[in-house]
């Protein structure tokens, strides 16, 4: 399972899990990646959370041979920044452990064989210039958001204005689970059409993540953070400067604000998209960190003498529950 920040990757896969369970006659196991911070680790980690006793060096090889034929179903969870070595033990176990299932979750696709990727969409949000409550109430954004709200405020019962502004918000949060229950935290305590005005800075004002949360999930300025923090810097270069673009752009516009030949930043662009698709950061997130890498003025000199002066590039830049295991644990 693959997806931005924030998308609800790991609730969806261990609903998931917990829905295949019977089906696994030796049980299901998580193992949570995120705070593993050397990729050479990971077959340890898994060794550990399936009580494995290995002798000697624990490799991806050594792991799945003593998994061998169990039939189990083995959740890896955030694996985005050990993403060779997980896709390594993936492979691994495709090969030796025939009757294990593997599920991961991820913001970069393993790419290797046997994968099947289910991209994790965001939640629907309503349409613009729908008013009527029954309508806005059927989104399971909306649905989301009131929800998290009640949880911190039992007294919150929104009327159709506070409705109206929900939707709004629920769409410029792009109907991120992560970004909406910001978003209802704030609103527990400010009105909801001040966390609707709010959101014109949206780095300041959704920063009330769980306490228990990994320190990337506690703010949306974190989450994005996080992201940006795994691209190479070729990658992180070329989204800092396609910030000067108000809309789309062709290869060529992008080349002119770039170093790089138009045959390498597209190479470039189908690698940020290939990988992180629907996660780039936001357009103001990219403009920050644009300003912040002191780019600005290079950025404006190539593009005021590139081939983005063309006509052609500025039209096109218009436009029933059985536990699951986690580390050796009931997960209920």
């Amino acid at each position: 399972m693959t997806g931005p920040g924030g998308i609800g990757k790991t609730s969806l896969a261990i609903k998931a899990v917990r829905y295949l369970l019977p089906d696994f006659e030796d049980g299901g196991w998580i193992v949570e990646l995120a705070s593993l911070s050397d990729p050479g680790l990971v077959p340890s980690m898994v060794a550990s959370t399936l009580g494995l006793k290995l002798a000697g060096e624990i490799s991806a090889e050594s792991v799945a041979r003593a998994v061998g034929g169990r039939h189990l179903v083995l959740v890896l969870d955030n694996c985005e920044h050990v993403i060779d070595a997980v896709a390594n033990l993936a492979e691994t176990f495709t090969r030796l452990c025939p009757r294990t299932t593997i599920v991961a979750t991820s913001r970069e696709v393993l790419r290797i064989d046997g994968e099947s990727v289910y991209r994790v969409p965001p939640l629907e949000v309503p349409a613009p210039g729908q008013a009527a409550p029954d309508y806005i109430m059927q989104y399971s954004a909306v649905e989301l958001f009131v929800a998290r709200t009640k949880a911190l405020n039992a007294g919150f019962s929104p009327h159709a204005e506070d409705l109206a502004s929900i939707a709004t918000i629920c769409r410029r949060l792009d109907g991120i689970p992560l970004a909406i229950e910001f978003a209802a935290a704030r609103a527990a305590v400010l009105s909801v059409q001040g966390v609707a005005a709010g959101l014109r800075d949206r780095f300041a004002l959704l920063t009330a993540g769980r306490r228990t949360a990994l320190p990337r999930q506690r703010t949306l300025r974190a989450t994005l953070d996080w992201s940006h923090e795994l691209l190479p810097e070729t990658e992180r270069r070329l989204l800092r400067r396609l910030a000067v673009f108000p809309g789309g752009f062709t290869i060529d516009a992008a080349a002119a604000v770039m170093t790089t030949s138009p045959r390498g930043t597209m190479h470039c662009i189908f690698a940020i998209s290939s990988h992180r698709r629907r996660e780039a950061p936001d357009r103001l997130y990219r403009m920050r960190t644009w300003h912040a890498g002191s780019e600005r003025s290079t950025t404006f000199a190539r593009r005021s003498t590139g081939p983005s002066r063309r006509p052609e590039t500025r039209r096109s830049a218009s436009t029933s529950q059985s536990p699951i295991r986690r580390s050796g644990h009931d997960c209920c």
